[in-house]
């Protein structure tokens, strides 16, 4: 029982930190794991031998098959049995489910950490979400307004820049382009930061949009909108930028061909290319957007308390900026101008829901189910309805306010971190506490570290190991 629960834990924690992008064991390369065999396009060739195995990988699948066949053998109602092997074996599929939804999320992530690492000075990397709905709320209100309120629509855009200036940086198109062969692990890069080039800095800044509806559909064509809106105001502010990088979670407005189509329209309209949409692995959307949102709803309920209401948005705006607002975020009181055009034929791309990564050419429009697995599928610019409609969007913000960019703290690639001086160090400190609290430790079983003030709670933990290991 020991070992099943040691086994679980063990691929709960420890598999993340594991798993990279190629891996002489198959459950851990994520190159082999996320190739479709099927489709030559979606998978590629591992330049190494699978010839090692994980142990904890290998215990789950032996203590889940263990715990199948004890079922099988304990259980002797046919009908019994038969229902409780339906919902281990649904357990099973969910555990699996689950190993591999890591196993997808951190190649998505490795995704975000390469753009963010050759990112330069005339690109900007944008990440979009949708807050949950803000009920409109009253600082006294009787119970009878309490129910059937209609939510206001809040969008929130994190849009960070790099502002090291390195004049030998290339800037070129095919600076964003990575080739598995000549790439080294983004996942050891990081632990062997200090290895790595001494004179490189990473410095970014940061701007923080947030568009409040009081009335709209979260659809493509919202979606559209507001993305033309930032990047207007971006390129009105900084002429110097060209390119973009977006990522999002896999909503239907975001993750949709009437949304991917209209980014080469807004590409064209605003003069800053959007060169990649980028999307997360499902149940896996947690980014700075929802970050900032607390913050936001923080300082809401601040001036909430402070006997104002907030019914509208423009009442929502004006809350964003009350206390000097927060640091970095523009609040916008938005509404879409209402077009007498006729609708837009939709576009449709066939199994967009299996694809996550969309990378802009000239040519077409590049697919991936997994980044930078295979050479992709190139969709023609000819087979998808390009020439969209782009609403216009009337904002109201703050007057007098100023949208500035926000630094982040500078990180130096030079940081070199003396292992054994660290080991050393938490050695140290862990005997110096140990010493203060006068602790009794356990040294009966290996990997207990149980520890107990009173000579007597030790004793009796001792006992009851002692008997638990005798049955």
């Amino acid at each position: 029982m020991i070992e099943e629960k040691v086994t679980l834990c063990s691929n709960k924690f420890d598999y993340k930190v594991h798993v990279t992008r190629s891996s002489n064991i198959t459950d851990h390369c994520c190159i082999y794991a996320l190739s479709d065999p099927k489709k030559r396009d979606f998978s590629q060739d591992c330049d190494h031998e699978h010839d090692e195995s994980c142990i904890e990988c290998s215990n789950l699948t032996s203590t889940l098959n263990k715990t199948e066949r004890f079922l099988e053998e304990t259980e002797k109602d046919e009908e019994l049995l038969g229902r409780t092997l339906k919902k281990f074996r649904s357990y099973r599929e969910s555990i699996e489910a689950w190993k591999a939804h890591l196993l997808r999320s951190i190649n998505q992530d490795l995704c975000r950490e390469n753009l963010l690492d050759k990112l330069s000075n005339n690109e900007i990397y944008l990440n979009l979400d949708w807050a949950m709905k803000f009920l409109p709320i009253k600082s006294r209100e009787p119970q009878s307004e309490f129910f059937g309120k209609r939510g206001i629509s809040w969008h929130i855009t994190v849009v960070s820049d790099n502002n090291t200036f390195d004049t030998d940086s290339d800037v070129s198109d095919s600076s964003q382009e990575v080739n598995d062969h000549e790439m080294t692990d983004l996942l050891k890069k990081t632990k062997m930061m200090g290895v790595s080039n001494e004179t490189e800095t990473k410095n970014f800044r940061y701007k923080v949009f947030v568009h409040v509806f009081d009335q709209c559909s979260q659809d493509s064509e919202t979606i559209g909108t507001i993305l033309n809106d930032i990047l207007c105001r971006v390129k009105e502010t900084d002429p110097q930028i060209k390119s973009a990088f977006i990522r999002s979670d896999n909503v239907d407005c975001y993750h949709s061909a009437n949304t991917l189509v209209s980014a080469k329209q807004i590409s064209e309209k605003t003069g800053i290319a959007i060169r990649r949409i980028d999307f997360c692995d499902p149940q896996d959307d947690k980014g700075p957007c929802d970050r900032y949102a607390a913050v936001i709803k923080s300082n809401i309920r601040r001036y909430l308390n402070e006997n104002h209401n907030i019914t509208s948005a423009s009442e929502f705006v004006e809350a964003c900026h009350s206390h000097k607002g927060v640091k970095g975020v523009l609040a916008l009181g938005c509404q879409i101008a209402n077009n007498a055009q006729k609708k837009d034929i939709k576009c449709k791309i066939k199994q967009i829901t299996d694809y996550f990564n969309f990378e802009y050419l000239i040519n077409g429009l590049l697919v991936h189910r997994s980044w930078n697995v295979g050479s992709g599928l190139l969709i023609p610019w000819l087979q998808l309805n390009c020439n969209r409609s782009i609403f216009n969007l009337i904002s109201r913000g703050i007057e007098g306010f100023v949208h500035e960019w926000v630094q982040t703290n500078e990180h130096s690639a030079n940081q070199n971190v003396d292992v054994d001086d660290c080991v050393e160090q938490e050695e140290m400190l862990s005997t110096k506490i140990s010493e203060l609290n006068n602790l009794y430790e356990c040294n009966v079983e290996s990997g207990c570290t149980a520890a107990f003030v009173k000579f007597g709670n030790l004793i009796n933990h001792i006992l009851w190991l002692t008997n638990n290991i005798q049955k």
